[in-house]
């Protein structure tokens, strides 16, 4: 582009592109542009070369950041880049080159990267590394050599020891540094662990004879309409493995050059400079030898001056693919030889193949032979791409030996030289290939983002057509050499001669997949995309209809519901801490995942909600995951938590500092949000659910606006205006005071003025008059129109004039719960009725029976959750502390992970646990971890809160863990059992002795993973300012923390419950919570109580009311989330074995029948006076079906109580009539639940 720019100015641009529109050949084309280099030349860049001066500043700059943010991770890898740059940058012989290797051996030694720290300092070592400073750094590498096992750390010690006595140091200096190195081998030995990175990969498929990369399932064919592409020459199941391929050439962006190694990609912690130039670095001299032999010898001299050039990727890369070819072929002549024989084969599906008649991908010939559209190009993207061709001949010709020696450097020679021109053909050539079939290779961090890595070409991975619905997907991984690869696997069941299709970025179902965007895709490519979806328009994922609202036929939609139910579990808890819900102890993951979307697929063919999320779940993840065996094997048979930790600790710490993305208060990115919302309002100003996305929307932009800015004045001042608009009257008030308060713009204040205004003279307030009269002060001051201030003006005297006031009715139109019925508390457990008590057996554990006969409709338990937490979808739509939905939250001042409803309830979460997790949960939420994660933290430090330290608690659960009387364990001294305190839940089961190892790797991770970033980033295990892991290895208080956190997560995943609110009539979890009373109630597929979320006066509470008459003496039972009247048996089995029993229910000992097959009750009864008033008792409670519905959207005029004790006095007379299980009693009692949670439970309705 430089050098199109200077043939512009010289005027002899318009000449030179209408001489190349004259003649299409390219070898005409490249030649032109060689000879228009002479109106270019000289072309007066820069290139970056080695620089002692420029490495040392770097090393300073790195020293700065390494002392004054040292325990700042981001920091530590910002000096670690510097540092490499500046071992890249320094000369080979200079005293900067081993000063810049120890300084890094510094940050290696923080980031737990002992091996690769050990490597530096050897070579700082073995280089004029200054005597004075050798002491200390041969300390450092004896303490890696420590902690790696090794035994020659004591002779590095003794060597250290030697070199200070030959130092001039003052005394106590001396003694200082001498007692350093005295216990520099006094540390901990880190723990053994299998390096699980050496594992065989599990990734096998049956070989095609013919394409060496491919399974024998595909084969490849050719038509005019779809060039070269391949097909299945068999049916193909979901999840098989199509293709396994290695990248012909690769190229790393620039951004990467000092983080990652030039020849192989791999993140290279110590990386080794080229010797000539500063623009490659290399994870090892294995890798700098193998890129000097094959290309770099050529590219190092001029790479530079491309980078200044600020040529995009595909020039470089084109002249790589050509150096590669001419090496693999023994020279320019013998190539030119070889393509001829290609260029003249006349088989378009064999062109490229090898002489033994093979598709090698290895090779350069099918690279050639890939699709180039080169007669489909503007003249203006020939124009540019010759251009840069004639660029890089240029410099290869003049400062490279690659056309020979020749002793004329002058373009004349240049452009005769038939060696140089027919590269440049070749170069081109390369660049119109690359632009339509390269591909990125990313990185994938914990967070699933997605990091460029550079380009690569996989020749035959490149012959799959596109389709915005493909059947089959693209996945990097790492082969077992080490060397990035890329396998196809399929993602839809293809049938014998369909194609396999990918897509080319854009898949239908994507957020950011417009209509627009794949038509942009489509031409990029030269083609237009025909597929089903875009033939159809089909609708985005979150638009999708659910594949339950199709004709399936019984036995189909109960086909699908089992499919749905088996897999739903991995789409929420597919991560690197969830290994224990991926049930990988079976290596069954995937099999699973491809059944369900095997049977999705064959029981419809239109699109399906249910069916893209189960495709879309990410492969590459789950493929990790399964290649944990190493360490579930070393941590198996260790009982104590404290050795699981740390080995869990050990295995991870080669990835420390994890690479996850935590977003933090951004005031940039707050004001794009606003912006998006401003759009959103203007656009769909009379839709209620799209202002309700709006307001989420502005609420983030609060949650991420810097306190005190004026981004946040502004985000709170348009929130008002949706609030307004919401009816919302006084919470945009609130909404407008904080605007008002803060930095809000003055030019805008009339305005918002006005708006206060109507919302005080609505609300019927005295005072809007006041606010309108300040309005008129403000809009005087504005620089406007005249006409804007007339309009504005007669909009403040509307106000005062003709705005009316809402009446009484509808500022109060809100639902109004009922008050709960009384209940006569237990003295024993407050937060339970006195109908209740707790019994022990060793068959049930700890449960609760019924201490007298107790009615239908009975509250048993009112019980407020010891501690919750707010599942992250709901984090700008309810408060953090109490769950209320909140419409003007107000956001924590440090983090934006948590909106509050109150001052109040951000103080109280501060105060209780929120300043321990605010500067961590964004972490945690980045890994993706499950709320269960952030909860058992929770607890821990509520704990230790609630007892004064973790001394205190430590004590306190030693006392209890002796006590012998199980059933006393959960009580306290003064004999009651106190749901509002830790020592009930402590006592709750956790079945750890029980679980698969599997279950006990993915605590381990958790813990060791949340201890990490709780001693990393928090003071909550003490003022660490080193924060050295081997002192979280030695920190009895981090190590007893950890057996806690792991303790509370095996305990949640059996006692937590969800948290729901009633949402436009469907039930949504909004939260967890952990109740010690309601933990206790047992399973049973036909329960005889129910639960109710609710919310009291912004106080969460368990209602637990009675379903059935209860005997006294009976059992209290619950379901766990499998009720027999709705599923199968056999999945009742499967479901119930996470909580590690057997049910041995009347309805699982029976086999009672699903609720559509169980016979009607008039079948049942016999007595002619029973059937008579049975049939009473349906037919009244069968007139509140339409009762319910108003009451859902608050339009019920009558007496609620009336409605429960209706359904309740049915309940009985049809309970009372026969035990015998009936479609009629299942129906009264889901009517009566839902019922009484629209009328007591947590309700909201957007209309």
């Amino acid at each position: 582009m430089f050098a199109q720019v200077k043939l512009m100015i010289s005027g002899k641009f318009a000449e030179f592109h209408k001489k190349l529109g004259t003649n299409e050949d390219l070898e005409f084309r490249v030649r032109t542009a060689v000879k228009a280099l002479e109106d270019v030349l000289p072309l007066d860049v820069q290139c970056e070369c080695k620089d002692s001066q420029v490495s040392s500043n770097l090393r300073k700059e790195a020293d700065r950041l390494f002392f004054e943010e040292k325990g700042n991770l981001v920091s530590l890898l910002q000096a670690w880049e510097f540092y490499s740059k500046s071992i890249a940058l320094a000369e080979s012989s200079s005293r900067e080159l081993p000063l810049a290797y120890a300084n890094r051996s510094a940050i290696l030694y923080n980031l737990k990267k002992y091996e690769q720290c050990v490597r530096d300092i050897n070579r700082a070592l073995e280089l004029n590394y200054p005597d004075t400073l050798k002491a200390n750094l041969l300390r450092r590498k004896a303490k890696c050599l420590k902690l790696l096992g090794k035994p020659e750390a004591e002779d590095v010690c003794e060597e250290a020891k030697r070199w200070l006595q030959n130092i001039k140091l003052n005394d106590k200096n001396k003694e200082q540094l001498e007692h350093k190195i005295q216990t520099a081998t006094q540390i901990t030995e880190l723990p053994k662990v299998e390096d699980i990175s050496s594992k065989k990969s599990l990734l096998k498929f049956k070989r095609h004879e013919r394409i060496s990369c491919a399974s024998d399932a595909i084969d490849l064919k050719y038509d005019e309409a779809n060039g070269r592409h391949t097909v299945a020459n068999r049916d193909i199941n979901v999840g098989e493995i199509l293709v396994f391929e290695k990248p012909y050439a690769l190229l790393l962006k620039p951004e990467r050059i000092y983080t990652h190694c030039s020849h192989c990609f791999i993140r290279a912690w110590d990386s080794i400079p080229c010797p000539n130039c500063i623009h490659a670095m290399y994870c090892s001299t294995k890798c700098r030898d193998k890129a000097w032999e094959q290309y770099h010898d050529i590219e190092c001299p001029i790479k530079g001056y491309f980078l200044s050039l600020t040529m995009n990727d595909l020039a470089p890369f084109s002249l790589k693919l050509a150096i590669l070819a001419v090496r693999e072929a023994g020279g320019i002549d013998k190539l030119r030889q070889q393509l001829k024989e290609v260029d003249s084969c006349t088989d378009p599906l064999t062109k490229g193949f090898s002489e033994e008649n093979i598709y090698r991908s290895d090779i350069y010939k099918p690279l050639y032979c890939l699709e180039s559209h080169k007669d489909k190009r503007w003249l203006q993207e020939v124009v540019s791409m010759t251009m840069n061709v004639a660029v890089i001949l240029y410099f290869v010709f003049t400062l490279t030996s690659f056309f020979g020696e020749t002793t004329s450097k002058s373009l004349e020679a240049l452009s005769d030289n038939e060696d140089a021109i027919f590269i440049g053909k070749l170069i081109a050539h390369h660049y119109m290939i690359i632009q339509v079939n390269d591909h990125e290779i990313n990185e994938i961090d914990h967070n699933g983002c997605n990091h460029s890595l550079g380009a690569v070409v996989f020749p035959f991975s490149s012959l799959l057509n596109h389709s915005c619905n493909p059947n089959a997907t693209r996945i990097p991984v790492i082969g077992e050499d080490n060397s990035i690869q890329q396998i196809i696997i399929a993602q839809h069941p293809i049938k014998k001669g369909s194609q396999i299709y990918d897509d080319y970025g854009f898949d239908f179902a994507m957020e950011n997949a417009s209509i627009e965007k794949r038509k942009e895709l489509c031409n990029k490519y030269y083609f237009t995309c025909e597929c089903l979806a875009c033939k159809e328009n089909w609708p985005k994922l979150n638009d999708l209809p659910s594949i339950f609202s199709f004709s399936l036929g019984k036995e189909r939609k109960t086909e699908v519901k089992k499919a749905v139910n088996k897999t739903w579990k991995y789409g929420k808890s597919i991560s690197f801490a969830d290994v224990n819900r991926l049930d990988a102890e079976s290596k069954d993951v995937l099999k699973t995942l491809a059944q369900a979307v095997t049977i999705l697929y064959k029981c419809s063919s239109q699109p399906s909600k249910e069916f893209y999320h189960r495709k879309m779940l990410p492969p590459d993840q789950i493929l990790s995951i399964l290649k944990l065996d190493g360490l579930v094997e070393e941590i198996k048979n260790k009982n104590d938590c404290k050795q699981r930790v740390q080995i869990t600790l050990q295995a991870i710490e080669k990835m420390l500092p994890l690479d996850v993305k935590c977003e933090q208060k951004d005031s940039k990115e707050s004001k794009a949000l606003r912006n998006e919302a401003d759009t959103f309002f203007v656009k769909r100003k009379g839709d209620n659910k799209a202002l309700f996305k709006a307001l989420q929307m502005y609420t983030k932009s609060i949650a991420l606006a810097e306190n005190s800015s004026t981004e946040l004045a502004q985000a709170y001042a348009n929130r008002s205006a949706i609030l307004f608009n919401l009816d919302k009257l006084e919470e945009c008030i609130r909404d407008i005071d904080r605007a008002l308060e803060l930095s809000y713009p003055d030019h805008l204040k009339a305005n918002l003025l006005r708006r206060k205004a109507k919302c005080l003279k609505l609300l019927d307030k005295t005072d809007f008059d006041k606010v309108c009269e300040e309005a008129r002060q403000w809009l005087e001051n504005m620089t406007v129109s005249d006409e804007k201030k007339e309009k504005l003006e007669s909009k403040i005297v509307y106000i005062n004039k003709e705005l009316g006031t809402k009446s009484q009715l509808e500022q109060n139109e809100d639902l109004q719960k009922i008050t709960l019925p009384e209940i006569i508390r237990n003295e024993t457990i407050p937060s339970a009725s006195d109908a209740i008590s707790i019994k022990y057996t060793n068959v049930f554990g700890r449960h609760l029976v019924a201490s007298r006969d107790i009615d239908v409709g009975e509250i048993l338990v009112i019980e407020k959750p010891y501690a919750s937490v707010l599942s992250s979808p709901n984090i700008y739509t309810h408060c953090s502390q109490c769950f209320k939905r909140t419409w003007d939250s107000i956001p924590c001042d440090k983090c934006i992970y948590a909106m509050y409803c109150s001052e109040k309830c951000r103080s109280e979460a501060w105060q209780q646990y929120h300043d321990i997790e605010c500067s961590i949960k964004g972490y945690l939420i980045g890994l993706r971890m499950n709320d269960l994660s952030g909860l058992s933290l929770k607890l821990a430090i509520l704990a230790v809160r609630e007892s004064g330290s973790i001394r205190k608690l430590r004590k306190k659960i030693r006392k209890i863990d002796n006590c012998e009387d199980y059933l006393m364990k959960s009580i306290s001294e003064d004999g009651i059992y106190h749901s509002d305190e830790y020592r009930p839940f402590y006592s709750l089961v956790t079945h750890e002795q029980n679980r698969k190892r599997y279950d006990l790797l993915a605590l381990s991770l958790n813990t060791a993973i949340t201890l990490y970033y709780l001693f990393s980033f928090t003071s909550f295990l003490g003022d660490n300012t080193m924060k050295d892991l081997s002192a979280l290895y030695e920190n009895e208080d981090a190590m007893f923390l950890g057996k806690l956190i792991a303790k509370h997560h095996m305990q949640l995943e059996l006692n937590d419950h969800q948290f729901n609110e009633v949402y436009n009539g469907e039930n949504i979890k909004i939260g967890s919570v952990i109740g010690s009373v309601t933990s206790l109630l047992n399973h049973s597929c036909n329960p005889n109580v129910g639960r109710c979320s609710r919310l009291q006066d912004s106080v969460l509470q368990q209602v637990i009311i009675a379903l059935h008459p209860i005997k006294e003496g009976s059992q209290i039972l619950d379901d766990y989330g499998c009720n027999f009247a709705f599923t199968l048996k056999s999945e009742r089995d499967k479901y119930i074995e996470r909580f590690f029993f057997k049910c041995n229910c009347i309805a699982c000992k029976d086999i009672w029948p699903l609720f559509e097959d169980l016979p009607s009750i008039l079948s049942i009864i016999t007595d002619k006076e029973k059937k008579v008033e049975v049939a009473r008792a349906i037919i009244r409670s069968k007139k509140h079906h339409n009762t319910i519905t108003e009451l859902r959207v608050n339009k019920h005029p009558g007496d609620k109580e009336t409605i429960l004790s209706n359904l309740i006095d049915s309940i009985k007379i049809v309970f009372e009539a026969t035990s015998k299980p009936n479609r009629e009693y299942i129906e009264l009692i889901q009517l009566f639940c839902q019922a009484f949670v629209l009328i007591h439970g947590n309700f909201f309705e957007l209309h």
